[in-house]
């Protein structure tokens, strides 16, 4: 049976946090992409898919947040791996709020 100890635990969480949130923030950008070829239906699937990324993503979060506070409390550091993984989430969030508004500005533009 493989075990695997809490600090490979938390490498994990912080990996699927980066890439949920990396996913989340792609499927964004191809959302303002089809936006501005005026493909709003697809616009409005991708930005639903990259909302269904984003909350995996915040799952994760939630877990790396918390194995950050059970670090604290054992006297260790934060990793620079649960900073990189924050950072991405993040990312994909401001992209997906930023992709809403194009998406509405693009819709105005053509009248659509």
């Amino acid at each position: 049976m493989l075990v695997i100890n809490q600090d490979e635990q938390s490498e994990e969480r912080a990996i699927m946090l980066i890439v949920h949130g990396g996913y989340a923030r792609s499927l964004a950008l191809q959302a303002i992409e089809a936006a501005k070829e005026g493909k709003y239906t697809v616009a409005a699937q991708l930005q639903m898919e990259a909302t269904e990324e984003l909350n995996k993503a915040n799952r994760f979060q939630k877990e790396v947040i918390n194995d950050n506070l059970v670090a604290r409390e054992e006297g260790r550091s934060v990793s620079l791996m649960d900073i990189h993984a924050q950072d991405h989430y993040m990312n994909a969030l401001t992209i997906i709020d930023l992709a809403d508004n194009f998406i509405e500005l693009f819709k105005m533009k053509r009248g659509g």
